[in-house]
């Protein structure tokens, strides 16, 4: 999950931190200020700390019934009064 607030406040989420490693890496290559969190959807008090964003963009966060209504519950906290949050849900595969 990427949180974009600014060119200059940009933190990238994920449940393992292990899995934001190759955004760092990416972003460190690229004088591209990110900062790393380990969040679990239901314990969101880390990133709740760092709010609000104008931007909200989760992607590939919907794999379980039960993140739709953990995201629904954090998604106001996270976004300030005029801004906006997008979610991109993956596609079920095709068999």
């Amino acid at each position: 999950m990427f949180k974009l607030a600014s060119a200059a406040r940009c933190s990238k989420l994920e449940r393992k931190l292990r899995k934001a490693l190759p955004a760092a890496a990416n972003a460190a290559l690229n004088d591209a200020p990110l900062e790393t969190l380990e969040v679990a959807w239901a314990a969101p008090e880390a990133i709740v700390e760092r709010a609000p964003w104008q931007y909200v963009i989760a992607a590939d966060v919907l794999y379980e019934p039960r993140n739709v209504e953990q995201l629904l519950a954090l998604l106001p906290q996270l976004v300030d009064k005029g801004g906006r949050a997008t979610t991109a849900a993956p596609r079920p595969s095709r068999r």
